[in-house]
């Protein structure tokens, strides 16, 4: 009798261990999503769902575990290296080991009053109104279904002088379509 209650408080402290350490999603998971997924997972752009809020997390956790670990997501194609690339969006190890670990305890939300705030987006043009606008002569329909489709479109630009480029931004006419945009 001794030897069970013991064994019983003996797993009952490490249920408890176990869960004050497992990440949750308010104070661990939220940064990482907010600050590597939102951009594109939230309403009206190429992510596929919304990934905003502790119930879209949630909802997804297993395959945010899975497109992370695997490192499909967040999309970023060039090798690792010494080297550091501008805007690498790889995420750490760290970061991965926190999503798998959320996902294993279950994913607690935590003290929601400990989540950060969605960022917030521009509306329009995300760097500032630009002074030389290029558009398509017409536009390309995308279709509902299929591969992605890699297609080359020449612009003309509207200048009669030289002009240095500083930042470059694509605003598609259907952003949920569009996923990736090559410039050059």
């Amino acid at each position: 009798m001794r030897i069970l209650k013991l064994t019983l408080l003996c797993a009952a402290a490490a249920a408890i261990s176990l869960a004050a350490e497992a990440p949750t999603y308010s104070e661990h998971v939220a940064p990482i999503l907010l600050d590597n997924c939102a951009s594109c997972h939230r309403p009206g752009q190429a992510g596929p769902f919304a990934l905003l809020s502790f119930e879209d997390a949630k909802k997804r956790g297993q395959l945010i575990e899975a497109v992370t670990k695997s490192r499909y997501m967040p999309p970023w194609h060039a090798e690792p290296s010494d080297i550091p690339f501008h805007g690498d969006r790889r995420l750490s190890d760290a970061d991965l080991d926190t999503i798998a670990k959320w996902v294993e305890a279950g994913m607690p939300e935590g003290d929601p009053s400990k989540a950060p705030a969605p960022p917030e987006f521009a509306e329009g043009w995300e760097l500032g109104e630009p002074d030389t606008i290029a558009t398509m002569s017409e536009p390309f329909k995308v279709p509902a279904d299929g591969p992605d489709i890699y297609r080359y479109f020449v612009m003309d630009l509207p200048v009669s002088e030289t002009k240095y480029m500083s930042a470059l931004e694509f605003q598609p006419g259907a952003r949920p379509v569009v996923h990736h945009v090559l410039g050059f």
